[in-house]
């Protein structure tokens, strides 16, 4: 279902753009880079912004947050929900499907992996009420991922991932 969902959006895509405007919308919105002009890549490496082309932490951010808000809009709606403080903590349950969605439509290379395994943890936190620690998500991402797949560890791009977000 994942691949056919990928294949309906590349083909509504393919539709409704044109030229390079719908090859950069492809690699922005399902991380398919494949019909990139080699001289637009070369432009995005050039301005130092070839990471926007991945899918990555800021894509999947945006998808966590918009359907936080929406969700918890939504249950804000509900009184019941509303006299037990239960909106923030469902709309974050209800955040983690849209994450996990776009993270398969997406093709979850390492740092998609990596920015939706962070992102649940993160929206956890709403459900346990602690705080939230940057680097103990960065850790435990980095155990999840290399417990399903140890060999990653040495993979250039799990080791760049995780080393520009320490960094960070």
């Amino acid at each position: 279902w994942v691949y056919r969902i990928r294949k309906t959006i590349s083909r509504t895509l393919d539709n409704i753009g044109e030229g390079d405007e719908r090859a950069v919308l492809k690699a922005l919105l399902i991380g398919e880079r494949s019909d990139i002009p080699d001289r637009i890549t070369e432009n995005f490496s050039k301005a130092g912004v070839s990471h926007l082309l991945s899918i990555s932490g800021l894509h999947v951010g945006i998808v966590a947050m918009t359907s936080f808000f929406i969700f918890r809009w939504m249950l804000s709606w509900f009184p019941f929900l509303l006299w037990r403080a239960w909106t923030r903590k469902g709309a974050a349950i209800l955040s983690i499907i849209p994450v996990l969605v776009y993270g398969l439509i997406s093709g979850m290379s390492p740092s998609t992996q990596r920015s939706v395994i962070m992102i649940v943890i993160f929206l956890m936190t709403f459900l346990i009420h602690k705080e939230h620690e940057p680097l103990n998500t960065l850790a435990t991402a980095a155990l999840v991922m290399l417990i399903f797949h140890p060999p990653s560890l040495f993979a250039i791009s799990f080791q760049l991932s995780f080393a520009s977000v320490f960094a960070i």
